[in-house]
């Protein structure tokens, strides 16, 4: 995913394809990308918000 794809998914939210530990796959829209979280465990299903990009990691935190 290029540095301008990422950042304009900051926000966007989508659900857990494999599970975070800390990086797997994550579904937004028809789109999946590569995703990592902060350091947390993160299940399959999961709904997840787009919370920064960093270079061109993609960083989740599951939605409340």
């Amino acid at each position: 995913v290029s540095k301008k794809e990422a950042s304009n998914l900051i926000g966007e939210t989508g659900t857990v394809l494999t599970d975070l530990r800390p990086a797997g796959t994550i579904k937004i829209g028809n789109k999946r990308f590569d995703a990592v979280t902060a350091g947390e465990y993160i299940l399959k299903g999961a709904s997840i918000i787009v919370v920064a990009e960093e270079g061109s990691k993609i960083v989740v935190e599951e939605k409340s």
